[in-house]
């Protein structure tokens, strides 16, 4: 039996295994990209009024500039 499916359609996860794992060993880092991931989707799927959708787009810049400069400066 097939039990691959694919998280916030990016993350493909195999067996439910793979998931039970996926979800216990989940660190800090991990767990800001997956809430990204969410709120990216549901804003991709229209389930956001207008300002929450633009709240949350300001929110997820903000984070992906801070993590990019977090990774510039680690160069």
């Amino acid at each position: 039996m097939d039990t691959s499916f694919l998280l916030f359609d990016r993350i493909q996860i195999r067996e439910d295994i793979h998931f039970e794992t996926f979800i216990n060993d989940l660190n800090e880092e991990q767990s800001l990209y997956i809430i990204r991931l969410a709120l990216d989707s549901a804003q991709s799927k229209g389930l956001f009024s207008l300002e929450e959708s633009e709240i949350v787009s300001k929110s997820i810049r903000i984070l992906n500039r801070l993590d990019s400069n977090n990774n510039n400066q680690g160069s």
